[in-house]
């Protein structure tokens, strides 16, 4: 009930804890979108509007991000291969068309993806 509630997706109070917490794009559990996840984890509502659910435990865009990414590859041991853009890591990445840290919160889900790049090479362009 209710009371089991809120205590779940705590995802703030374990990062502020120093847990290293990871998301993902867990299909079809979850969108296999990642910005309809980010902007979930950053305004605690549903894509439909419905929430905020447990506001206390939203995380910054930038934890959000942290979290699909560098937490991600963590999460799988892959830490020191991929999750961050550094000399030696597999160079996947996409190119956003607006900058998420610029956007209203509300609207994250609706950055368009413009490129994406797995290891170093473009496999889609709009």
């Amino acid at each position: 009930g209710k009371e089991r509630a809120k205590y779940t997706y705590n995802f703030k109070t374990l990062m502020d804890s120093g847990v290293i917490t990871s998301n993902g794009s867990d299909c079809p559990v979850e969108l296999p979108d990642v910005m309809n996840g980010v902007q979930c984890a950053v305004t605690r509502k549903t894509l439909d509007g419905k929430g905020p659910f447990l506001p206390e435990q939203a995380l910054s865009v930038e934890e959000a991000i942290k979290s699909y990414t560098i937490m991600g590859a963590y999460g799988s041991f892959e830490e020191k291969t991929k999750g961050s853009i550094e000399i030696g890591k597999v160079c996947d990445f996409v190119v956003l068309g607006q900058n998420p840290f610029e956007v209203e919160k509300d609207k994250l889900k609706d950055i368009e993806i413009l490129a994406t790049y797995l290891d170093g090479k473009c496999v889609f362009e709009k």
